[in-house]
């Protein structure tokens, strides 16, 4: 990875790093933060999608590899060309914890800084 070459940039808010479920990224304190804020509509959809992590890949609910690439979070949404996240303030652990240019889902991830 490279956060800490890329730590300063900005998002360019291109969507990019939002192409998979966020029921793929849903983690147990994630879903218990959810029901502390009476979010059942995401709980509702995490539960019902049946997406999961599988050690390095990501699974469907019979098992079979998920082509990331064609899926993108429900919760990514369009203001012209520019993405945001529907759920941005209650947002999984894993999208808080993402770094602009820290892996090559990012555009900027090669971007050499001055």
């Amino acid at each position: 990875m490279n956060s800490e070459k890329n730590r300063n940039i900005t998002c360019r808010r291109c969507g990019n790093c939002c192409h998979v479920d966020v029921a793929a990224y849903a983690s147990l304190e994630d879903i218990q933060r959810w029901e502390k804020e009476g979010r059942q509509d995401i709980i509702d959809h995490v539960c019902d999608n049946g997406v999961t992590w599988s050690h390095d890949r990501i699974v469907n609910r019979f098992g079979s590899n998920v082509k990331t690439c064609l899926m993108s979070c429900v919760y990514l949404k369009w203001h012209g060309s520019s993405a945001f996240c529907e759920i941005y303030e209650t947002r999984t652990k894993v999208c808080r914890g993402y770094v602009p240019g820290s892996t090559d889902l990012c555009p900027q991830y090669h971007r050499e800084l001055r």
